[in-house]
């Protein structure tokens, strides 16, 4: 009889414990993966690549930047270096992706006007207000 008494009082205080945990759990953020060639990663200083910075425009509150690119990469190599598994094995609903390969004429201010543009892109409601 003891221990029915126990179950009893324990199940209903872990069950209590378990929700008051969740309740402190931050619901996880989108990610925006930054996907390209050295235009979007450039390690070769004072140059830098626009997703190096495009983080500055967006609010990383809600949304986190995760720069995937590496300078000297094309489609091929990108695939076939893993680097598209890596993005692929933790991307989730509700994350983005730009990819930006051999896209020279490109930069931060102009991907960042082109996301306020699109309508249909939630992306932008990330983006800081100017």
């Amino acid at each position: 009889m003891k221990t029915k008494f126990n179950i009893r009082f324990i199940l209903p205080a872990l069950v209590a414990i378990l929700l008051l945990a969740a309740a402190f759990i931050a619901p996880s953020k989108p990610v925006f993966y930054i996907i390209g060639d050295s235009t979007t990663r450039n390690s070769n200083r004072p140059q830098c690549g626009w997703g190096e910075v495009v983080g500055e425009l967006f609010d990383t509150i809600k949304i986190n930047i995760s720069n995937q690119a590496m300078a000297g990469r094309s489609t091929r190599t990108f695939i076939s270096e893993g680097r598209w598994d890596k993005v692929m094995s933790t991307i989730k609903p509700g994350d983005h992706t730009h990819t930006n390969i051999d896209g020279s004429r490109i930069n931060a201010a102009s991907v960042v006007e082109g996301l306020r543009m699109l309508k249909d892109c939630h992306l932008k409601d990330y983006l800081l207000t100017k």
